[in-house]
């Protein structure tokens, strides 16, 4: 969290990053599209992540990460977030090859609270985390499966338990980073892979690939 009042930096589910107004909304029970809409001010960054299993005590993590640091168009910089969220007297300066040590450090401290055996973190912390900083807290949203998909595969609502409204919360993530949803009618929750799933977020949809 940004130390000063003003824009936030929250996630976009899987791995985009945003910047939103106003993060009080995320207190309320139903969160709608357009309340979500109302708060957002644009996209900041984006990750990807591609992870190798090399053998039963190594895997290979390659990370890629773009940051829009100074174009303001034709969305929003990190440099004008800071501007908005510090005082005149207190506003940073940074520069690309400042903005990339702090972003790989960070990194690596995560990694190193993992992987330490005398350490308490462990992979719930990181979920914990990810969740704490995320834009969907109390999101409602409308799931629709494409209905020659099989019920088997990952991502894909069981439809005999679904309501015909497909209305659903957000309510947190699985230990394997599946999107957890819970159906408002019913109460019950199902679990949404990312690479099963797209999101629109600014319509509140989930649309089965």
């Amino acid at each position: 969290d940004l130390q000063y009042h003003g824009p936030k930096i929250l996630i976009k589910w899987p791995n985009d990053i945003y910047v939103v107004e106003n993060i009080n909304w995320c207190n309320n029970q139903d969160v709608s599209s357009t309340l979500l809409q109302q708060n957002i001010i644009g996209k900041l960054a984006g990750v990807l992540v591609r992870c190798r299993l090399v053998d039963s005590n190594h895997v290979e993590l390659l990370i890629g990460c773009g940051i829009n640091a100074f174009n303001e168009l034709p969305t929003i910089c990190l440099e004008r977030v800071l501007i908005e969220s510090h005082p005149c007297n207190k506003r940073p300066t940074f520069s690309i090859a400042k903005l990339i040590s702090l972003v790989v450090s960070y990194i690596e401290r995560i990694i190193t609270r993992i992987y330490n055996p005398n350490s308490n973190y462990d992979l719930g912390w990181v979920l914990h985390l990810y969740t704490k900083c995320w834009i969907h807290t109390n999101q409602k949203v409308q799931l629709y499966v494409n209905p020659t998909l099989s019920e088997n595969n990952p991502g894909v609502i069981d439809q005999q338990h679904s309501t015909d409204t497909n209305t659903y919360r957000i309510v947190g993530l699985d230990n394997y980073g599946y999107l957890l949803v819970e159906d408002i009618c019913t109460g019950i929750r199902h679990k949404l892979h990312p690479d099963g799933n797209s999101m629109d977020m600014m319509r509140g949809l989930i649309i089965t690939k």
